[in-house]
């Protein structure tokens, strides 16, 4: 039972800003990247989006690639600005509007992002070493020869490549760096998916979460947009309404409204 998460109670709380924090609500930047791309029919690429497209709805990480709940700025804000790493890889975050107070650990985190792919969490393996990763660029037909450390780019992909590491780009981050450059963690990511390793993705994103919240002096970016929109609305469940979608005929890929 210690292990077992919280259902915080459903009761009008105001935020309680974290000790890190060291600016103002106002001031938080959210990059919305809730739109992924739009699969028009008659594009001249259209083999490579379905391709890509394929991939995606049989990946274990669908769920973040293909559904996008609106990114209701309040809700996001309110994480960033309240959320505390605590102990046993849990974090406290308070959002007054949603109605959502309390502990959530990364088994809540997992089911939400539909990353909860295998039945037990003993059978994931560790994470390929990025040693092993970057000589496979090459045998995908990477324009150049991959060195062992360095930037990695995605010009460099061929075009089915291309799209599906730009579809993990932009379900990790927001524009904070350049969508050209690759980081060692999205090029593990897209090996593993890959190559049907059963790596922990909910963990590595949940990982990535706490570190940054257990920074000195906490970014202004919200991370993870996409992911943390999920838990949302695993949480607040018909209380988060998914807004207005939009879907393509015969390339079916959702597109969210922009907020």
């Amino acid at each position: 039972m210690v292990n077992q998460e919280q259902n915080p109670p459903q009761q009008e709380q105001p935020f309680v800003a974290a000790k890190q924090i060291g600016f103002n609500l106002e001031d938080i930047i959210l990059n919305p990247n809730n739109e992924v791309t739009l699969l028009y029919p008659e594009h001249n690429n259209k083999d490579n989006l379905k391709c890509v497209f394929d991939f995606i709805y049989k990946c274990c990480l669908r769920k973040p690639f293909t559904k996008s709940p609106n990114m209701y700025k309040e809700y996001l804000i309110g994480f960033q600005y309240s959320a505390k790493a605590l102990e046993n890889s849990k974090v406290y975050f308070s959002t007054p509007i949603g109605g959502i107070y309390g502990e959530i650990g990364v088994n809540t985190f997992r089911n939400a992002i539909g990353a909860h792919y295998l039945p037990l969490s003993s059978e994931y393996v560790a994470p390929p070493s990025i040693d092993i990763v970057r000589p496979w660029f090459e045998t995908i037909r990477y324009r150049e020869v991959v060195p062992a450390k360095g930037t990695l780019k995605k010009s460099l992909f061929p075009p089915r490549w291309r799209l599906l590491i730009a579809q993990i780009i932009q379900c990790l981050r927001g524009k904070t760096i350049s969508f050209d450059q690759i980081t060692n963690k999205e090029a593990i990511i897209l090996y593993s998916l890959a190559n049907r390793i059963n790596i922990d993705y909910a963990s590595i994103f949940w990982e990535d979460i706490i570190i940054k919240l257990n920074k000195k002096h906490r970014e202004k970016v919200v991370p993870y947009t996409r992911f943390l929109s999920l838990l949302m609305m695993h949480k607040m469940k018909e209380g988060y309404e998914d807004g207005e979608l939009t879907t393509l005929p015969n390339l079916r890929f959702i597109v969210s409204t922009k907020h």
